[in-house]
């Protein structure tokens, strides 16, 4: 009597290790690229955060000249802008941002900075936003007219 081994379909177990390691790669690769766009994606979120708080502030304070008739600044800190009857201050103290009791920035996500100087009839303001990793800067000098029409310069000045 003769054995005879039949022919088996299947795989064998070096094609089965070597198919398995690729698969392994492949998947190694593709974790390490979603922790590369994850981290990348990060980034970018944190420096739009700190560009869209500056900008946000400083646009505000902008639309606020536009219609005040006089600028005054009081110390390094309050910036004061009055229109007919009315008085609109922004106070730059700790990393936040109130206009008059709103808080428009609380410094807990993004820290913002401002420096307040007074240049004749015109108020240069250069707010910095940071987060500790990334920083934006942008500077704006208002000029307020008795006529409620105010002209202001922008220069962005960006790190």
């Amino acid at each position: 009597m003769e054995l005879r081994l039949k022919s088996e379909k299947g795989f064998t177990l070096t094609e089965t290790l070597v198919a398995l390691n690729l698969g392994l790669l492949v998947v190694g690769f593709g974790f390490l690229l979603f922790l590369f766009v994850t981290r990348i994606a990060g980034s970018w979120q944190q420096k739009m955060m700190v560009r869209d708080a500056v900008d946000g502030i400083v646009n505000k304070i902008s639309t606020d000249t536009e219609r005040s008739s006089i600028l005054r600044v009081s110390g390094d800190t309050l910036l004061v802008m009055e229109r007919g009857a009315g008085r609109i201050f922004y106070c730059f103290e700790s990393g936040s941002v109130r206009r008059n009791d709103f808080l428009l920035c609380s410094g807990e996500k993004v820290r913002i900075v401002s420096q307040i100087e007074e240049l004749g009839n015109d108020v240069r303001i250069v707010a910095t936003g940071t987060t500790g990793k990334y920083e934006y800067r942008r500077s704006i000098v208002l000029r307020a007219n008795p006529d409620s029409k105010a002209i202001f310069l922008r220069a962005m000045e960006m790190r």
